[in-house]
């Protein structure tokens, strides 16, 4: 059987731009055997130190976590020059998968009971210490339902800190925006970071809980770039104005453009989210939760559970010899095509290991959807795009300034004078293509298969 250390693989689960994830058997002295998710930077990328240091800098951090809400890595080595990362091997789905498949019965007191067991994730992420006391300051940066994971025992847990910050982490380079464009925050826009944008995330998601839509819906990556840098995110109440006022104010907070307006702990969030709650009569508890989940995809969990089966029958057997090419699990046609979201990563491969790390880690019967990798960097993401776009505003807009000079010239020939508000120049103010064109652009979108149904 193939082996990674003293792991042996059982199948391959995933492989992608940065990395392959493997299903993995962890056999102990005793001839305990334990399931796991073993993650291992790809060998063409070994030779390259800074994908090694970004791999190691990932699985440092994912060791460090230790909480209910956050998935576990219970190893980290390095094999034959490769490092790799050994994770909790867990049973269920994503957020955005269940939302699709569940629908109206994801009741909007479920869906805050979901964000709930979130926020108790990040309240302890950004309260975590180093072994000398010293806040580590830790930022997610891409929390979304996609990294929301849900076991089919009710399990509440953020996954994927491939692109997490700490106070220790380097700086990010100008025009570089970590995190997915339907999700980050303004200050995210311009390459900064705290741990109150992941609080404006939450927002995000609590607006889209709540409006049963995304929050950004048809608008262009442009658009949404420029609604940001202007504070002028959509209203809840205009969305949904049947809804609890409640709702409205603990969104209006979170969603604040200014971050000292925001709320000042993910704590104080959360106790707002969980007073609310406390007054639904079908506020559902952790447990329900899961049977809800575990009912949902009852036959893809079945399968998956015999495909596993399957494979380990093979390996005892002596059916799989190592020099066999590993097997990998087959993903049902409903988790092809509903459950991996079609979306370039949270940045660029060149620039950090995303969405391979703690999301890799995930499960049995969520297939790929979970542990799929990063895919290889498309010739033209849409992030890129994005910085194109608002880049070419910008210029438009410095062309039109410059045009204006004339204005009086022209207004005196009889011709009327062009009017600023009707052009392009609205759309994004000059100051933000710039950051945004410069260097490596890193925004990542979200396709509108991603959103919340």
């Amino acid at each position: 059987m193939n082996r990674i250390g003293k792991y042996q693989l059982v199948a391959e689960l995933a492989r992608g731009g940065m990395g392959v994830v493997f299903l993995a058997v962890a056999q102990a002295s005793a001839g305990f055997q334990k399931l796991c998710v073993l993650k291992q930077l790809k060998a063409e990328l070994a030779e390259g130190p800074e994908f090694v240091q970004m791999f190691l800098a990932e699985a440092e951090l994912a060791a460090r976590l230790n909480h209910p809400n956050v998935v576990q890595t219970h190893d980290v080595d390095t094999d034959a020059g490769l490092p790799f990362l050994v994770m909790d091997y867990l049973d269920g789905r994503s957020l955005l998968q269940v939302q699709r498949r569940v629908g109206e019965r994801l009741t909007l007191a479920a869906r805050v009971r979901v964000l709930v067991e979130v926020l108790q994730a990040l309240e302890y992420v950004h309260e975590l210490t180093d072994i000398d006391g010293q806040p580590l300051r830790l930022v997610h940066r891409d929390v979304t339902p996609h990294n929301v994971f849900l076991t089919f025992d009710g399990q509440v847990k953020l996954l994927d800190f491939g692109i997490a910050k700490t106070a220790h982490s380097a700086e990010t380079a100008a025009g570089v925006v970590k995190g997915k464009l339907t999700y980050i925050s303004p200050e995210q826009v311009h390459g900064v970071a705290e741990a109150r944008s992941d609080l404006f995330a939450m927002g995000v998601m609590l607006w889209e809980a709540v409006a049963r839509r995304r929050l950004w819906q048809d608008r262009s990556e442009a658009e949404i770039i420029t609604a940001l840098v202007q504070n002028n995110v959509p209203s809840l109440r205009q969305a949904a104005p049947a809804a609890d006022p409640a709702l409205f104010a603990i969104a209006d907070r979170a969603l604040a453009g200014p971050i000292d307006q925001r709320y000042a702990s993910a704590r104080a969030m959360r106790v707002d989210l969980e007073a609310w709650l406390a007054r639904q009569p079908d506020a559902p508890t952790v447990r329900q939760l899961g049977e809800l989940v575990a009912g949902s995809f009852a036959t893809e969990r079945v399968e998956r559970q015999r495909q596993i089966e399957q494979v380990m029958r093979a390996h005892r057997d002596g059916a799989l010899t190592s020099a066999a090419p590993l097997p990998r699990l087959v993903t049902d046609a409903s988790e092809s095509t509903g459950g991996t979201p079609s979306h370039p990563q949270s940045i660029a491969s060149t620039t950090s290991i995303t969405n391979s790390g703690m999301n890799s880690s995930a499960t049995s019967s969520a297939a790929m959807s979970s542990l799929v990798p990063e895919p290889p960097a498309p010739a033209a993401p849409l992030h890129r795009r994005a910085a194109v776009v608002v880049a070419a505003l910008g210029a438009a807009a410095l062309l039109l300034f410059l045009l204006r000079g004339r204005e009086p010239a022209t207004a005196a020939a009889g011709q009327p004078a062009a009017s600023a508000a009707a052009t392009p120049a609205a759309i994004a103010p000059p100051a933000a293509a710039t950051s945004l064109a410069s260097g490596p652009a890193a925004v990542a979108a979200t396709a509108p298969g991603s959103a919340p149904t």
